[in-house]
């Protein structure tokens, strides 16, 4: 075994890349195209789709290659930790295409910390993508959105918006079993879940939806009304 073949089985024992697969590994370790400053990496990663008639496991993997630039004389440990994160990349942007994931490929997850002020502004902002906003009132806690007749009210007390986001960030996350952990994609200022928290409310049959500090709900007061 070359001592860059050996720099690279060693590097790649680590999976530690944002966004790339757990199951990835290095298969194969060669030259580019006969260039002698170039290698090329083949690596693979478990295929994350089943087949109906699938086995678990089924055993599928999925291949690719990054060629990497290889100087014989630098640090081979340093330029092979260098040359498997850039197969780990290139690995993690091909997972998130297969699954149209919502991952960050490369970008690390970072903890946040998100003012009353800051939190506020991000939903009333996120909700203007929307819809017009009518009033966004935070003494009262409620941002209209729409036109009348259709008017959506969302009612929220700031304090109570910003310690949610912030309890999110207390830990950081644990992989979900595919990939290593990457950074919070914002959907329109907020974090994809809270995004999709608010997708989720957004069909019910009522004029109002409240914040009651752990989730968002239809009001009944529309039904106690009539």
């Amino acid at each position: 075994m070359s001592r860059s073949d050996a720099a690279l089985r060693h590097a790649a024992e680590v999976v530690d890349v944002p966004g790339a697969p757990l199951t990835l590994r290095l298969d194969e370790v060669g030259p580019a195209g006969g260039r002698s400053d170039a290698l090329r990496l083949v690596w693979s990663y478990e295929d994350p789709e089943y087949l109906p008639d699938d086995h678990q496991p089924h055993g599928r993997r999925i291949r690719g290659t990054t060629e990497v630039a290889w100087r014989p004389a630098a640090d081979a440990r340093r330029a092979a930790r260098d040359a498997w994160a850039a197969a780990q990349l290139a690995a993690a942007h091909r997972f998130k295409n297969q699954v149209d994931a919502d991952s960050r490929p490369g970008e690390p997850w970072l903890r946040r910390s998100w003012t009353t002020t800051e939190a506020w502004l991000a939903l009333r902002d996120h909700l203007a993508v929307h819809g017009q906003v009518v009033t966004a009132n935070r003494a009262r806690g409620e941002i209209a959105v729409g036109s009348a007749p259709q008017v959506l009210t969302y009612r929220v007390d700031a304090e109570a918006w910003a310690t949610y986001l912030n309890r999110t960030y207390q830990h950081a996350p644990s992989s979900d079993g595919y990939i290593v952990p990457t950074a919070d994609r914002l959907v329109d200022g907020l974090p994809q879940w809270a995004a999709d928290e608010l997708m989720d409310v957004s069909g019910g049959g009522s004029d109002t939806i409240v914040f009651t500090g752990d989730r968002w709900e239809w009001s009944d007061d529309d039904e106690e009304d009539r």
